[in-house]
């Protein structure tokens, strides 16, 4: 059996020593964010003198029948181990179609796939499973519109704020949502003072007990790593 060796991953929010201590190497001072398992081209697994992709490509039975009868000669998955020093930016992730599409429209335009301006690195789309190796918290999907209404009336931010919502009272619905969602994703810096209301809030907030409380620790915790993205909040 040839054991695979994985590839470490520095990006400035990763950890200085946890994925060293899991792997037995020794700290070098960069942080270490992630250490990825898999094929992916960006960053290949070693294998018995070669990469995990290229192994695959030459002998595509490696994969097993059913796997290639379902995903192709590629393997269909991307093991990461993450280390985080501090909350994350936010993230969509892409169906297939929307993959494929995306990065054939980056091929076409010349943006390399290192390139820090690149959205699709590949044609994958991007379902993830998380398994926490010890104390960890994320915040995925969205809530009901209706619960959203009620914690921002609970939290009565002012009447900037209040405009902003209003849709989620007056219809709610997923359009409704749609809607309030792609104009927080639109505030400029000539609205900054709806994400500073949002924040003055939290703080009257931030002791309380329940959901506003939690809303508004995390609220506060994330303009921390992010100051003055509404973000920080649009993902509570």
């Amino acid at each position: 059996m040839d054991l695979l060796q994985g590839t470490m991953i520095h990006y400035p929010w990763g950890t200085f020593e946890a994925i060293h201590d899991l792997l037995g190497t020794q700290p070098d001072g960069r942080p270490l964010a992630e250490f990825w398992l898999g094929a992916h081209p960006l960053a290949p697994s070693a294998l018995a003198g070669t990469t995990l992709d290229t192994a695959i490509a030459e002998r595509p039975t490696l994969l097993g029948e059913r796997s290639v009868a379902a995903f192709g000669p590629q393997l269909p998955f991307l093991m990461k181990i993450l280390s985080a020093r501090h909350a994350l930016s936010l993230q969509a992730h892409p169906n297939r179609e929307q993959a494929q599409a995306g990065f054939a429209a980056e091929e076409a335009a010349g943006i390399p796939r290192e390139s820090p301006q690149r959205t699709y690195k590949d044609t994958w789309p991007k379902p993830e499973l998380l398994v926490a190796l010890d104390e960890f918290r994320t915040l995925a999907g969205f809530r009901e519109p209706t619960l959203t209404a009620e914690l921002f009336g609970g939290l009565e931010a002012g009447p900037d704020v209040d405009r902003l919502i209003a849709p989620l009272r007056s219809r709610g619905g997923e359009a409704a949502l749609q809607e309030v969602f792609l104009q927080v994703l639109s505030l400029g810096a000539e609205h900054r003072g709806v994400v500073d209301a949002v924040l003055a809030a939290a703080v009257s907030h931030r002791g309380e007990d329940g959901e506003l409380g939690r809303f508004s620790r995390t609220a506060l915790e994330l303009d921390d790593v992010f100051p003055g993205d509404p973000g920080s909040w649009r993902r509570c």
